[in-house]
């Protein structure tokens, strides 16, 4: 059932007012002098509220959208993490890797939890304890993001077919668990010392039967554990599985940090999850404009292989790649090859017309360059340096 949506509110950091306010500050120099100051409110994502009909009440899901999601038409995967507590570290540890390349720009929505125990438990508890006492709900959670959430991103947001989900403890519980009864909602599993000692391991008991009819889809896992003790022994089963079963369709990466605790974990094994899951997507030491067209479609053909998802090349960093080489290293030609794949993967593109028309002036290609001048200029007639540009060439 697709959900209503009740509201949406926006997050705010530091809103001291609805509207700019006005600070007095003293100067750094301590001079008797004072000025004044504005704040600004800083937009971190949205509180959207639903009446879910998996839950029959209102629920809430936060979104946190890429800097330059509004200025772009691009695609992007889905991070979903199952925890309201995790929405800023996640949406920090995103921004901060994609900014140095090792990820994609990604749409971060958080599902806050109401029972942890109800609502990341797949079956009822053979623990005499209290604590358990709610467990076995997570069916609800499940039909939650499958049938209301993720329809409700994919319908509202510009997306790829690529979504990644997060769980820390039982909530890494509840990630294993999703990836293997339903395997087709989300292609990356982050599982960050997830209590697999629930139900004396029952999730480890039905791992091989998983891996036996495994082999039609893609699956990234990745496993993290701190130093603890209920969790390890079968955690080392399932890595031992995992390693002797997983078949090509499944990879899997597994990290021990002794020295960090269950709770400690959580934001080193996001940082190290996410790195590990797009492993590949960064081209480390080597320039990108050295490898030339075909070498970027290798790569990313690489990464669409293993993750099975038909990611698109990035255009933006292409053309930043071709400037770099114009500018930097006096690679002209390597630079028009940079310029013209982007043109191939978005003829619009005006900063690569732009790129193209500057690399064909300096290679003293007149006719090239006045036509992607005016190309350029197609796109935004008020761009002043391609105006000068064009007026140079033709004068």
């Amino acid at each position: 059932m697709r959900p209503r949506v009740a509201a949406v509110l926006v997050l705010v950091a530091s809103a001291l007012s609805a509207d700019r306010s006005a600070a007095r500050t003293q100067e750094p120099d301590g001079a008797a002098g004072l000025r004044e100051a504005t704040t600004e409110d800083i937009i971190l994502g949205q509180r959207v509220r639903m009446q879910s009909a998996s839950f029959g009440t209102e629920r809430t899901v936060l979104v946190h959208l890429p800097d330059g999601y509004e200025g772009s038409e691009d695609q992007y995967p889905v991070l979903m993490v199952v925890g309201g507590d995790y929405f800023l570290p996640a949406a920090g540890v995103a921004t901060y890797l994609a900014g140095d390349s090792r990820m994609p720009e990604v749409i971060v929505v958080a599902v806050p939890i109401e029972d942890w125990v109800a609502e990341f438990t797949y079956t009822p508890t053979r623990d005499t304890a209290a604590f358990y006492a709610t467990a076995g709900g997570a069916d609800q959670l499940q039909r939650f993001l499958s049938d209301e959430v993720i329809p409700y991103i994919d319908a509202t947001y510009r997306v790829l077919p690529l979504r990644i989900l997060v769980g820390h403890s039982l909530g890494g519980l509840f990630a294993v668990e999703t990836m293997t009864r339903y395997p087709e909602l989300f292609q990356v599993t982050i599982a960050i010392s997830p209590s697999l000692f629930y139900n004396d391991g029952d999730w480890v008991e039905r791992l091989p039967a998983y891996l036996q009819n495994a082999r039609s889809r893609e699956q990234v896992l990745y496993l993290a554990l701190a130093n603890e003790t209920a969790i390890p022994p079968y955690m080392e089963r399932a890595v031992e599985l995992l390693g002797r079963h997983a078949p090509r369709g499944v990879s899997f990466a597994f990290e021990h940090s002794p020295k960090e605790s269950h709770v400690s974990v959580a934001l080193p094994a996001l940082v190290q999850g996410l790195r590990s899951a797009f492993a590949g997507w960064s081209f480390g030491d080597v320039e990108m404009w050295t490898l030339g067209a075909e070498g970027i479609r290798a790569h990313f053909d690489s990464l669409r292989t293993r993750l099975g998802v038909d990611i698109p090349l990035p255009r933006n960093e292409i053309i930043a790649h071709g400037f770099h080489a114009m500018e930097r290293h006096q690679e002209v030609d390597a630079a028009i090859e940079m310029f013209l794949l982007a043109v191939s993967l978005d003829d619009g593109s005006a900063d690569a017309h732009a790129g193209l028309a500057e690399a064909y002036q300096r290679k003293g290609m007149r006719e090239e360059a006045v036509e992607h001048c005016r190309r350029r200029l197609a796109i935004d007639p008020e761009h002043e340096q391609a105006r000068a540009l064009l007026a140079a060439l033709e004068g």
